[in-house]
């Protein structure tokens, strides 16, 4: 199966479990965001992400070029308990 036909199954069942009142704040932030221009800005499929540098895991920093250095990377982000 397709990663979009996956991505589409998993998000259906995610809008069964959820209440129209949560359906109705998450389409209105995903309006704002997209009103905002930020999804104009991201990256797109193919571009190259710039160089930059973050805290590891580890307490050190790690820089993405030295990381594609030693090969390809995926990058993930975690929003944390806030």
């Amino acid at each position: 199966m397709a990663l979009q036909q996956e991505l589409d199954k998993v998000k259906k069942r995610f809008e069964k479990s959820i209440s129209d009142h949560t359906a109705r704040i998450l389409a209105d932030f995903t309006r704002s965001l997209q009103e905002s221009g930020i999804v104009a800005r991201a990256l797109g499929q193919g571009q190259q992400m710039p160089d930059f540098e973050l805290p590891s895991a580890s307490g050190g920093q790690v820089r993405l070029s030295e990381v594609l250095a030693r090969g390809p990377a995926a990058i993930f982000f975690f929003r944390g308990k806030w």
